[in-house]
């Protein structure tokens, strides 16, 4: 994730966990977007991400952003890498 966070991509880092649990702490730089908003109806809905975008997802535990990471992936999106736990980053 380091290499692809400090790249000139750009990266859209999404906690895919609940707003609650967004709301008690995040990744710097991560937006929200539960994972059941991406897996039913789709993250096509949030025009700032482009498909090309190099995107990372995590959340508690690496089951949510596997789900996240494989809806992202059949949507189209190229460069998607999935953290897993949001513990991975320590």
């Amino acid at each position: 994730m380091k290499e692809i966070m400090k790249g000139d991509n750009n990266p859209q880092l999404i906690d895919v966990r609940t707003k609650e649990e967004y709301d008690e702490g995040h990744l710097d730089d991560a937006i929200n977007i539960p994972y059941d908003v991406i897996v039913n109806p789709g993250v096509k809905e949030y025009d700032s991400i482009l498909e090309d975008t190099p995107i990372i997802v995590y959340c508690k535990s690496g089951n949510r952003s596997g789900q996240a990471y494989n809806s992202l992936k059949m949507a189209g999106y190229k460069n998607v890498y999935d953290l897993g736990a949001m513990s991975n980053c320590d």
